[in-house]
């Protein structure tokens, strides 16, 4: 079970960790200067041919056009608010929702839920485009490290998660906008937990999030 893996580790993942040097908000999720769409080739990470590097590029592109203000910071991740949301692409040919690189979570390099960062000194809340945490899709991972609540709408997430991790010792309210601009409560994620599927009545409606802290 999730929560109890996430035990077992803490103390491994905190001695593995200690050392790191403790950086401000703004250093450890730097949001670099430079084009905000830029080759793959200057992100070296994953080695992929040249079609799949070309098309990986191509929905970074597409998410910086519909979503301004990220920035690349990886072959397949553009980060937003400073760096405390990130938007993540799985890797062409490969299975699974990929770890954060180092650049996205610098001090979760202990752990990942389905390629949700979990560190000693930050852990993550993610949503994922599609069910099974995005297994054997194109979908995206949305995640957030900081308190308090976003409209999805920002990251060109609105409407479009089916399922989540939440590696945060915080409770996390997801909600829905209705036509009166009001928050109706989707479902709340309790701390440490995850879900492989919404319910079908909340699959692709969740508009909101708050880490409640």
């Amino acid at each position: 079970m999730y929560i109890n893996r996430l035990a077992k580790t803490a103390a491994a993942a905190f001695l593995a960790t200690a050392m790191l040097i403790t950086a401000s908000p703004a250093q450890a999720h730097p949001a670099p200067e430079g084009p905000s769409s830029a080759s793959s080739d200057l992100f070296p990470r994953f080695s992929l041919t040249p079609g799949q590097a070309m098309e990986l590029q191509r929905q970074i592109d597409q998410q910086i056009a519909a979503a301004p203000g990220g920035r690349q910071i990886s072959q397949n991740e553009v980060a937003y608010d400073g760096g405390h949301a990130i938007v993540t692409f799985n890797i062409p040919g490969r299975t699974g929702s990929p770890a954060s690189s180092k650049v996205a979570a610098p001090d979760a390099v202990t752990s990942d839920v389905n390629g949700c960062p979990y560190g000693d000194f930050t852990q993550w809340n993610c949503v994922y485009e599609f069910a099974n945490f995005n297994e054997g899709t194109n979908g995206r991972r949305l995640q957030f490290n900081e308190c308090g609540g976003r409209d999805l709408n920002t990251y060109n997430f609105r409407d479009k998660t089916s399922s989540w991790v939440n590696t945060t010792g915080k409770k996390v309210h997801v909600s829905n906008f209705t036509t009166t601009g009001s928050l109706v409560l989707l479902w709340e994620e309790p701390s440490h937990s995850k879900s492989s599927q919404v319910t079908p009545a909340n699959d692709n409606k969740a508009d909101y999030i708050d880490i409640r802290c």
